[in-house]
């Protein structure tokens, strides 16, 4: 019987990090290869569709990967994001989808 593997976004948040800062996998080939993995049918997150969208945004931006978690909660679920973090506030102003150059 195939178990299944629960991950949280803290985990992912680590995964993304050891892989572009330890490993200097490229932000889009780190994305492509979480979402690959997270496809798998054992894998569940009951906030899926925000990592999903988080590392999309990673991909095509320069804001780090919290913050385009924060951004995929605005996107996703409208929560009001307040921050003293400009690049994100000017990202979230714009309704940016993740291609920015912040």
């Amino acid at each position: 019987m195939e178990q299944n593997i629960i991950y949280t976004l803290e985990v992912i948040a680590e995964v993304v990090y050891v892989l572009t800062k330890v490993y200097q996998v490229s932000r889009e080939e780190a994305s492509n290869a979480i979402q690959i993995f997270l496809r798998a049918k054992n894998i569940v997150c009951s906030s899926g569709a925000i990592t999903v969208k988080a590392l999309q945004l990673f991909a095509n931006n320069h804001l780090d990967f919290v913050d385009n978690v924060l951004l995929a909660y605005h996107q996703i679920q409208g929560i009001e994001i307040y921050s003293y973090d400009r690049k994100l506030m000017n990202a979230i102003r714009r309704g940016d989808e993740g291609k920015t150059s912040i």
